[in-house]
């Protein structure tokens, strides 16, 4: 809320100082004595303090091919004021990528965030002339604003539930259960294994056994272990684990046509060199041939309910190179189906049947069959199951072989609980050579990098000051240097700037 006062009926206009609204879209709005909306308008506020100064300071005028570049950078406000923050920098060859003049930080965090549908080019307007600044206000008057509702807010209803709670780290629940006695001194344990133990969490169930683990920072891959046991180390008991939270489907829309790419025709030719120097002669596919002849699949299951309309076979090759943890895995690699939670797995929003050594399985568990045992799997559609199992196989059939008959693997404590979250994504460092050596140095292989360096996360201390290093490439061309992030006071930080190699 930046003003609210009643309207003055002896004036007919109201003066407002430009400084006195914040970079981005200002929500003008007129209502009556029951703080009904009589009239609203969205405003652009164009702010120039809003974006950080960055100043490039290169340890030299110019950089000869693969040589070593030290760059400081330093970031300011309007007033020369040092300030601390977090940004992305990226140095590219200027001759071969062409910067983004559609959209960048700025219009991202100050106009499309705050509107509702799409927006074509919206870095566009906000460049500094007449027409654009008229375009800019069309545009406010066209486009609706989505942060919150208005209309409830002014009718004093601020609260809304939430659909998802507040994301704060991974969260495990499930209920504890004893055979005969109460969970009065129960403790629930977690294990967390990635190669070895890298974490470990206790908590207790409640009067009615449920319990929460939450808040937990673990990397993908990582295997959670939850065991229950009574305070005297009595495993009279047994855990039943929530499935895990399953992220809704995203809601795919058109794409807007692309227009054809125009690409400069030396970066072509350095992309045509490089690939020849990496992987030898170029190889161009002749003109499509028909063949008219009856295919014949190499069909790689004895399953009767095999036929051309199924997915692709998993054999058992293929379990081998897949390096699948478990039989869900394998399931998640066939074409339609989709698998949420810890065991839930849909066909177009229904459940397929399962088939094992083609006997079929009600409410089948896939947990207790191991990936080493499976022979081959695949799905059958509706149309070649139906007509054998009817209304069973109404959303198809997940069809499983195994090597030897079914033999059900072993099975935990009903104490204990194993759950594989989706985890954080570990960080991977872009690469960029280093010739630090004179072998190095006088290498015949060449450097057509078009991307020079790369870092999602430079550091700018309290003197607004940072410091990168990396190495030149061969090409005698400009580099530009794109720095885009937020500074610790709330101030963007966008700039895009110029270096002179040799």
């Amino acid at each position: 809320m930046l003003y609210a006062q009643p309207w003055d009926n002896s004036r007919s206009y109201i003066d407002f100082e430009r400084d006195f609204f914040p970079a981005g879209i200002v929500h003008f709005i007129l209502i009556d004595e029951n703080r009904n909306i009589l009239s609203e308008r969205l405003v652009f506020s164009r702010q120039d303090n809003a974006v950080a100064a960055v100043t490039l300071n290169p340890d030299q005028l110019g950089y000869t091919p693969r040589q070593k570049v030290a760059l400081d950078l330093t970031l300011k406000d309007v007033y020369g004021n040092p300030l601390e923050g977090n940004f992305s920098m990226s140095v590219v060859d200027k001759a071969d990528v062409q910067p983004d003049t559609t959209s960048n930080i700025v219009s991202t965090l100050l106009l499309t965030s705050e509107l509702k549908g799409y927006i074509e080019q919206p870095a566009c307007y906000l460049k500094k002339d007449r027409k654009t600044e008229y375009n800019l206000d069309l545009l406010m008057m066209t486009q609706g604003w989505r942060r919150y509702n208005v209309p409830e807010i002014l009718k004093g209803h601020t609260t809304e539930t939430l659909p998802y709670p507040v994301e704060l780290g991974d969260v495990v629940t499930g209920k504890a259960e004893g055979y005969f006695s109460a969970l009065k001194d129960a403790n629930i344990s977690l294990i967390a294994l990635n190669d070895s133990v890298i974490g470990t969490e206790v908590t207790k169930p409640n009067e009615e056994g449920t319990f929460r683990f939450d808040r937990l920072e673990y990397p993908e891959n990582t295997k959670y272990i939850i065991q229950a046991l009574k305070k005297k180390g009595s495993r009279n008991l047994f855990i039943t684990l929530d499935s895990c939270r399953a992220f809704p489907q995203p809601d795919l829309k058109f794409l807007v046509p692309r227009q054809k790419l125009e690409v400069e025709h030396n970066y072509v030719q350095k992309m045509d060199m490089k690939y020849t120097l990496e992987n030898g002669m170029r190889v161009y596919n002749l003109s499509e041939v028909l063949i008219t002849a009856r295919r014949k699949p190499e069909v790689a299951t004895t399953s009767p309910y095999y036929s051309v309309s199924t997915s692709k076979v998993l054999t058992a090759e293929d379990v081998k190179k897949g390096n699948f943890i478990s039989v869900l895995d394998m399931v998640r690699r066939l074409p339609g189906l989709t698998v949420s939670g810890t065991d839930e797995v849909k066909y177009r929003g229904g459940t397929p049947m399962v088939l094992l050594d083609n006997i079929p399985e009600e409410n089948f568990d896939f947990d207790r069959l191991d990936v080493d045992n499976v022979s081959d799997m695949f799905f059958s559609p509706p149309a070649t199951v139906g007509p054998v199992f009817g209304a069973r196989a109404q959303a198809g059939a997940i069809v499983i072989t195994t090597k030897k008959g079914f033999v059900e693997k072993n099975r935990l404590n009903k104490n204990m609980g194993i759950v594989t979250p989706l985890g954080y994504q570990q960080e991977v460092e872009f690469y960029s050579p280093v010739y630090d050596t004179k072998e190095k140095l006088e290498s015949r292989s060449r450097d057509l990098r078009s991307t020079i360096y790369w870092n999602p996360s430079v550091v700018a201390d309290a003197e607004g000051r940072a410091h990168v290093e990396f190495y030149a490439a061969d090409s005698p061309v400009d580099y530009r240097v794109v720095v885009e992030g937020v500074c610790k006071n709330g101030m963007i930080i966008s700039s895009s700037s110029s270096m002179l190699p040799e």
